[in-house]
């Protein structure tokens, strides 16, 4: 595929990023990039879902053609974070997380 600069976009359309994310390139609307959430049915952010959206990020961020991004979660786009998860971690592991956030 090749981008808006004449060089090759590194993002192919529906490529995804993990289990959670899938990154899409607008055909209608140039230089646009979506990432699509994909942790039914609330989208509840933990950190497999973090991990995956920092890595999309990055690779957006690296890609000239990719103007501007939009997150998209569908019905609902997110229900905040995982409490369970966050419950059962230690502040070092909360403040290496938090990282990516």
């Amino acid at each position: 595929m090749i981008g808006t600069h004449g060089r090759p976009n590194p993002i192919m359309k529906g490529e995804s990023m993990g289990d959670l994310i899938e990154i899409e390139h607008s055909e209608t609307l140039e230089g646009v990039a979506v990432l699509h959430l994909r942790r039914p049915p609330l989208n509840i952010v933990n950190r497999q879902l973090t991990t995956e959206l920092a890595e999309a990020t990055r690779v957006l961020g690296r890609d000239e053609a990719v103007r501007a991004v939009v997150i998209w979660g569908g019905r609902h786009f997110s229900a905040g974070g995982d409490l369970e998860e966050f419950a059962a971690m230690s502040v070092t592991d909360i403040y290496e997380y938090g990282k990516d956030l």
